[in-house]
């Protein structure tokens, strides 16, 4: 059994596993059939900045699309884009040792 499906979860968490269960099932069935896997799609040699643009077009749109639902499915691809995103500045460069799961470039003493 994976820690994600533990039950010691917060609510918090246990919500952010239902929907990231919805994101995965998304990529699943829709973004990878309709534009391939990674290393297969357009995203794949794109940016970081390339990604948050598209974070910012679904995000602005949101309440605009007259199709019943796509304000649902536009919150999964801002999800994925987020993680692409996440993934192409490089989990090197953040430090995930602070407690309180505050993540800050290494070396950044904000907190």
């Amino acid at each position: 059994m994976s820690q994600t499906s533990q039950d010691n979860n917060s609510e918090k968490a246990k919500d952010f596993i239902a929907f990231s269960d919805k994101v995965v099932n998304h990529i699943n069935n829709y973004v990878v059939p309709q534009y391939g896997d990674k290393g297969e799609d357009i995203v794949t040699d794109e940016s970081a900045e390339y990604c948050i643009k598209q974070i910012e077009k679904y995000a602005k749109r949101f309440g605009k699309n007259s199709r019943p639902g796509q304000e649902l499915i536009d919150l999964l691809k801002i999800a994925h884009y987020a993680q692409m995103t996440y993934d192409k500045l490089g989990e090197e460069d953040v430090d995930t040792s602070d407690p309180r799961d505050t993540f800050y470039p290494k070396g950044d003493n904000r907190a």
